[in-house]
């Protein structure tokens, strides 16, 4: 599936949704490939932040922003690259409950790849990023506020699966629901 394909599941899903009607604080965190910086995404077309926060360097062109009169503001990519896993230094005092989703499968065993994955440069390094951020998670998880944590299983798809992306938001579906009815929330 190509970005124009992940456009139109995501418009399927929230249709013209904007990030500001929804019922619980949101925001799509991104990373600006011009900057180097994050930029968290609070108002706007929901498609468009997801899109955006989802933009994959090398697999998807980055999502441009721009602001007034037309100038370009910002190349948006995959928050993974500034903020892994976006994880508040401490819990809004309103908030009933700090919710951490990741898509790595922290917290659970880990995952091994097809060693046919593992004969090319694209696999080698997805598998390397995937690896690398799973420790990140680890370490950001360590040091984070109280929370819940919804950990999407590895087996319901890696990185670059995106054939596997209705897959993935089932199996995350489910596991919210799992871990938040758990939870008591």
């Amino acid at each position: 599936m190509g970005a124009r394909g992940l456009h139109r599941l995501l418009d399927g899903l929230w249709g013209s949704t904007r990030i500001e009607e929804l019922p619980l604080p949101f925001a799509a965190i991104t990373s600006d490939l011009a900057t180097g910086t994050t930029v968290e995404l609070t108002r706007g077309s929901l498609t468009e932040a997801v899109r955006a926060s989802t933009a994959i360097p090398g697999a998807f062109v980055p999502q441009l922003h721009r602001g007034p009169g037309g100038r370009l503001r910002h190349a948006l990519a995959d928050g993974t690259l500034t903020a892994p896993l976006p994880v508040p230094a401490e819990r809004h005092p309103e908030a009933e409950a700090l919710v951490v989703v990741s898509v790595m499968g922290s917290g659970q065993e880990p995952w091994a790849r097809p060693p046919r994955l593992l004969r090319h440069l694209p696999g080698i390094t997805v598998a390397t990023f995937d690896i690398m951020l799973r420790t990140i998670e680890t370490q950001v998880l360590a040091d984070a506020p109280e929370h819940v944590l919804v950990s999407v299983p590895p087996a319901a798809g890696s990185t670059l699966e995106f054939h596997r992306l209705e897959r993935v938001i089932e199996a995350g579906r489910a596991e919210t629901a799992r871990t938040l009815d758990t939870a008591g929330l």
